[in-house]
């Protein structure tokens, strides 16, 4: 496999993880409206209310502190894939200044009968 096979692997996986990351962020964000209705629903619901109760117990520092935790990373791994982006253009961009030449297909040429 020669290098220009591993880049595309590379990016390929680094797709696909963005992909998932995108979901999960998706997710996340889903679960943050729903947490906020239950804060407005938690004066006049109790099931909203024991909801909270739960949520405090499994983050006892507090969502706040998680969310901006999670945002924090979501944020770094946003810049590292606009770095890894321009590394993998400006390598591209070396190869073609480089002068290699990559084969380029051939053109099929009918023949003219008439």
């Amino acid at each position: 496999m020669d290098t220009l096979d591993d880049i595309k692997a590379v990016m390929e996986d680094l797709n696909h993880r963005k992909g998932v990351l995108a979901e999960q962020m998706r997710e996340f964000q889903q679960l943050q409206g729903e947490i906020q209705v239950l804060v407005e629903q938690s004066n006049h619901d109790p099931k909203a209310r024991a909801k909270l109760e739960k949520l405090n117990q499994a983050f006892p520092e507090g969502i706040q502190n998680s969310q901006q935790a999670i945002m924090l990373k979501v944020t770094m791994l946003e810049e590292n894939f606009k770095q890894l982006q321009e590394g993998f253009k400006a390598i591209g961009e070396e190869d073609n200044a480089s002068g290699e030449s990559f084969p380029k297909p051939k053109k099929k040429r009918y023949k003219n009968y008439m």
